[in-house]
């Protein structure tokens, strides 16, 4: 037998605690920067470097909520593990949206209005996938914060 020292449990402990921290104040900040404080595409338009920013700053705190939830979950029975497996899938199905929706800003940014609308068009939209993924991953992360 050797004597290895688990370093990277220490390291993971460690992320998960500044995670627990750093993923609401980036949620937050994400939030506050929003232009306009509104959902309009128009808003984003009009000042395209601070949607940007906004958009990075909700995508790094929702990265940084997965390993938050799996810090959580470490010590937890399984059926725990599972639903917080589960609640991971939900924030990072929560990333795609994002990533569709500034993909769609980028098109009407970068292209004419015709043009931009049949690249919208011919991405589809976001039913299937909602249907599919996202509502019940939410609807299975709500069950497993009831508990």
């Amino acid at each position: 037998m050797s004597n290895v020292v688990d370093t990277f449990g220490a390291f993971r402990d460690r992320a998960g605690r500044v995670c627990l921290v750093l993923a609401p104040l980036l949620f937050a900040a994400g939030l506050a920067t929003v232009p306009g404080f509104s959902p309009s595409l128009a808003g984003s338009l009009a000042h395209p470097a601070q949607a940007q920013a906004s958009a990075l700053l909700l995508h790094l705190g929702w990265l940084a909520f997965v390993p938050a939830v799996l810090h959580l979950s470490r010590d937890a029975a399984r059926w725990a593990r599972v639903i917080a497996a589960v609640v991971v899938l939900a924030l990072v199905s929560f990333s795609a949206l994002m990533v569709g929706d500034y993909t769609s800003i980028a098109t009407a940014e970068a292209l004419d209005p015709a043009t931009a609308a049949r690249v919208d068009a011919s991405l589809g939209d976001y039913a299937p996938f909602t249907l599919g993924w996202v509502l019940p991953s939410m609807a299975l992360t709500l069950l497993g914060r009831s508990r």
